[in-house]
């Protein structure tokens, strides 16, 4: 380590240099493990209850952790949507043929009626598609065409849905961006990063 003092408008600056490749390494080392870290810390913080833990668990705790407002008069129904299908999720996971578990998510409370509105099948349009392929016409005229369509106001696509931040998506942008790490590390090679 190399240590320089320089007097500068009276006051005392100490300049502290690091000529030490090993020094650039380490640093970056602990600078990866820190972010590491603290992402690993965030992503479990953040974790959702998982289908073993829903022994004792009741619609006040799903309304804490989804952070769940309702309008005048609507929380005795939700209640009544999630504590039906707590149930039948408990029901399924209790099942030893069940391959698979059943959690609780920002869904749990919503109707039949509301997650079928949301899945985005619509039979009714299905009718109007032909089966049988229609010759394409010799020659089209584009004349009348409009500029622009909103094929939402057509009724043909819905908005889009909220698909939420899952913890998945949370580690996948996390592994994608300390995956970057090294490549951006190859790409400035013995550039200080001080």
């Amino acid at each position: 380590m190399n240590c320089g003092h320089h007097e500068m408008n009276g006051a005392f600056v100490v300049l502290v240099f690091f000529h030490s490749v090993e020094f650039v390494q380490e640093m970056k080392q602990t600078v990866v493990l820190a972010f590491l870290l603290v992402a690993a810390f965030a992503f479990f913080a953040h974790a959702k209850t998982q289908w073993h833990q829903l022994d004792g668990y009741g619609f006040h705790d799903y309304v804490i952790e989804f952070n769940k407002q309702y309008k005048h008069g609507e929380y005795a129904m939700r209640r009544e949507v999630f504590e039906a299908r707590l149930i039948k999720i408990r029901a399924h996971n209790l099942n030893e043929e069940n391959t698979w578990k059943e959690g609780v998510n920002h869904l749990t409370d919503r109707t039949e009626a509301e997650l079928k509105s949301m899945r985005g099948l619509r039979k009714e349009l299905i009718a109007s598609v032909p089966t049988k392929a229609q010759a394409f016409p010799g020659s089209i005229s584009i004349a009348g065409i409009p500029d622009h369509v909103d094929w939402r106001e057509k009724g043909i696509v819905s908005p889009v849905k909220d698909q939420g931040m899952s913890n998945f998506s949370l580690l996948q942008q996390f592994l994608t961006f300390s995956l970057l790490i090294p490549q951006v590390n190859a790409d400035h090679a013995g550039e200080s990063i001080l």
